[in-house]
C-alpha cells in the first residue's frame, strides 16, 4: 500500500513539474519576442523618420546639383546609422530600405 501512494504522488507530481518548468521557459520566450518587437518598433520610429527626411533633403539638392556645383551634402543621421551598427538591423528587418540607404551611404556620399 506503501508503494501506491508513493507511485499516485508521482503521477500527480512530475506532470505538475514538468508543466511549470514548460510554462516558464515558453513565458520567458515570449518576453523576449515581446521585447525585441518593442525594440524594432522604437527604432523605427526615432531614426526612420530623421534618416527619411535627411535623405529627402540631399536627394532636392542633388536635383539642383547641375545648377549649383558647390553643394556639400551632408548625411549626419545616415553615418550615424552606420557608425551605430544600426545598419546590421536594417538589413535584417527592412531590406530594400536598406539597400536603397547602402547605395546612398557607398554611391553618392563619396
Amino acid at each position: 500500500m506503501n508503494g501506491a501512494w508513493i507511485f499516485q504522488i508521482v503521477l500527480v507530481l512530475v506532470p505538475a513539474i514538468v508543466t511549470a518548468i514548460l510554462g516558464y521557459l515558453l513565458g520567458v520566450r515570449q518576453q523576449k519576442k515581446q521585447a525585441l518587437r518593442e525594440y524594432i518598433t522604437g527604432t523605427v520610429k526615432v531614426e526612420y523618420p530623421l534618416l527619411f527626411s535627411e535623405i529627402r533633403k540631399n536627394s532636392e539638392y542633388l536635383d539642383n546639383y547641375l545648377e549649383t556645383t558647390y553643394i556639400h551634402f551632408p548625411f549626419p543621421k545616415l553615418n550615424d546609422i552606420f557608425n551605430r551598427g544600426l545598419d546590421r538591423f536594417m538589413q535584417k528587418h527592412h531590406k530594400d530600405l536598406f539597400l536603397t540607404v547602402y547605395s546612398f551611404q557607398k554611391k553618392i556620399i563619396p
